[in-house]
């Protein structure tokens, strides 16, 4: 129960973690900084410590391997003791449970380590890189640049050579149009060093720099940080089958403590309320392990809708179209999100009765009002997570066959099936393993049919993890997109391979809101620094302020 209260915790930590360290442009490339590498080794350690006590407690006072005879609970009936009867076979397959949380965690943290280091080795040192140049540029005395730039190579994939030296000419002329775009579509006043300082942005003057971009609802965009962002999310999707598996083991590990009662006090009154606690902590885990699995498919979805995004800028959708897309993403996502709204509610309620029989050491379900109204609350908060599982899993497959020609580059097929496999697992399993197995049949009781749901569950997530392992592979072409530098900026890039493409932009609406080269508003400011080499200038891709983009 307390892991399940630290991992809750360690949820709520590391987004606050992420949102002020990971996204700070002050500490962007510290290694440290890295907010999941602090999440694996957290994950680590609460596996090493149930690990540690199944060893002690389960394995080697029970002699997992040959008594077989002590694994029956003598204090009740026998119709009881047939119910809580564990299985040769099923004891065995249990037993490599252990094994397989291994190889998820392992697979899981190599993945991420990869784009770990593919976010070091092409963004961090080229970063470093620049801020040298710069340096060395100005004699060491100017302030050196704060936000670098993602150059993609031929084939669309970062650079991801060993040796970082300054960047070529051919490699300048390549990237330096994706650079010129940014100034006459982005061309947006940055805030000055002085707030004093007076700017004229979209005609208007008189108005504070400050002021007028509170008005027009304008934000900073960091460019690395952008780039940044598609892996950020990638890394949180790869982690799902290694926290549900081990959410997983531990329900294993729950109801091994409920068979073969090594935590009862040998009097059956004991055994009963320890088994209605036990209940409550296997109930628990899968709620941690359905919110994460809640999140991770939120994570995905805003990738889907960001690369649909990043496309309608390469084809510069203008009119009726550009102004559909943002209802159209937010649709796409509202099941989504009611999915991962009841399953925090869910998570919370749960963790909370189990914080509650715990530390008062009462059964609340004993206390006639408050014991009926649990009940009627679990009922509802089950009813609603079938609910936005099923509404959730809708939206993906929509997604998927309606806008498959524009997620082409992105891949989708077996991120989507990585998806829809565990969401049905989450809730169809249990029900068709239940009814068929225990219901229909008679084949097991419900203590087996939990203990064969979550070794099953357990290793069901290995080949998810290798499934990962291609569907969001670090070398992937759709992450070396220049349009993810934008953020979630309502812009387009000119002359894109893709812009002439026929059929998929409109004619532009009059009334639309559009920024374009020749209607561009205000004054053109240089976001770019430039350097001289041989009489031409060259864009050295080292921005001299942030990127300020309007949202729409």
């Amino acid at each position: 129960m307390f892991t399940g209260v630290f991992l809750f915790g360690g949820f709520i930590f590391f987004s606050v973690y992420r949102h002020f360290v990971t996204y700070s442009s002050s500490l962007a490339g510290s290694w440290w900084a890295a907010y999941y590498l602090w999440f694996y080794l957290f994950l680590l350690l609460l596996f090493c410590v149930d690990l540690y006590h199944v060893y002690r407690y389960e394995i080697v006072e029970y002699d997992w391997l040959t008594a077989t005879d002590k694994f029956g609970i003598g204090l009740l009936p026998e119709d009881e003791q047939k119910r809580y009867f564990l299985p040769n076979w099923l004891r065995l397959c249990s037993l490599t449970t252990p094994i397989f949380v291994i190889l998820v965690f392992l697979i899981s943290l190599v993945h991420t380590m990869q784009h770990h280091w593919h976010i070091s080795a092409v963004l961090g040192k080229r970063w470093q890189h620049i801020v040298a140049e710069r340096a060395k540029a100005s004699g060491g005395a100017g302030a050196a640049p704060t936000f670098p730039q993602v150059v993609p190579e031929e084939g669309g994939e970062h650079e991801q050579g060993g040796d970082v030296g300054p960047p070529s000419t051919q490699l300048e002329d390549k990237n330096s149009q994706f650079y010129q775009d940014l100034q006459e579509y982005l061309n947006f006043h940055t805030k000055s060093s002085s707030d004093t300082e007076q700017h004229q942005v979209g005609g208007l003057e008189g108005i504070s720099g400050k002021q007028e971009m509170k008005r027009k609802n304008v934000k900073k965009v960091d460019p690395y940080l952008e780039a940044l962002f598609p892996h950020d999310l990638s890394i949180q999707v790869i982690a799902l089958p290694c926290v549900y598996s081990m959410m997983a083991f531990k329900s294993v590990v729950r109801v091994w403590m409920m068979m073969t009662a090594s935590t009862h006090n040998n009097n059956v009154a004991d055994i009963e309320s320890r088994k209605q606690q036990l209940m409550d902590y296997y109930e628990s885990n899968y709620q941690l392990a359905d919110l994460y699995e809640a999140w991770a498919i939120w994570c995905f979805s805003r990738l889907c809708v960001r690369q649909v995004k990043n496309i309608s800028r390469q084809e510069r959708w203008e009119g009726t179209a550009k102004r559909l897309f943002k209802p159209l993403s937010s649709i796409t996502l509202l099941g989504v999100q009611t999915f991962v709204l009841v399953y925090g509610i869910s998570c919370f309620y749960q963790l909370l009765l189990s914080v509650l029989k715990k530390t008062l050491s009462i059964d609340l379900e004993d206390i006639p009002v408050v014991g009926s109204g649990i009940e009627t609350v679990a009922t509802y908060i089950n009813g609603a997570g079938f609910v936005a599982s099923c509404l959730a899993l809708y939206n993906i497959i929509l997604f998927e066959t309606q806008l498959h020609e524009w997620l082409d580059k992105f891949d989708p097929f077996w991120k989507f099936w990585g998806a829809k496999i565990l969401v049905s697992l989450a809730f169809l399993q249990t029900f068709v393993l239940k009814l068929i197995l225990v219901d229909v049949f008679g084949l097991l009781t419900v203590p087996q049919e939990m203990l064969f749901y979550s070794t099953l569950t357990t290793m069901e997530c290995l080949p998810i993890a290798i499934l990962h392992m291609k569907a969001w592979s670090h070398t992937s072409e759709w992450y070396t997109d220049p349009e993810w530098m934008l953020g979630s900026a309502d812009a387009s890039l000119h002359n894109s391979p893709r812009g002439s493409a026929a059929g998929t932009a409109e004619k532009p609406d009059s009334n639309a809101r559009k920024i374009s080269p020749g209607g561009a508003r205000g004054p053109r400011v240089n976001l770019l620094e430039t350097s001289s080499t041989g009489g031409t200038d060259h864009i050295r891709g080292s921005l001299v302020k942030p990127l300020l983009v309007e949202n729409q």
